[in-house]
């Protein structure tokens, strides 16, 4: 199913920097709320659906993320496609 946005995004990131976390899966929806709020050292990776959410899990645990997409690249996209 798809992945709705969540609430708290950018105390969800610190808490879980705070336990060691690394990567961060945030919802698509929430990326624009992620900038400039990551932790150092804390890569952000947007998702939209479960599938990409595993997708992200499998390919982060790899070590290959060359197929994600991090939330500063989306919001990027995003503000280049406006007109």
């Amino acid at each position: 199913g798809d992945v709705g946005p969540i609430g708290g995004i950018t105390h969800k990131m610190r808490g879980a920097a705070a336990e060691g976390a690394r990567d961060f899966l945030a919802p698509a929806l929430n990326c624009a709320e992620t900038i400039g709020y990551e932790p150092p050292g804390m890569r952000v990776w947007a998702i939209r659906n479960t599938q990409e959410s595993i997708l992200a899990v499998a390919e982060i645990a790899q070590g290959n993320t060359e197929k994600l997409t991090s939330c500063r690249d989306l919001v990027k996209k995003q503000q280049q496609a406006r007109p």
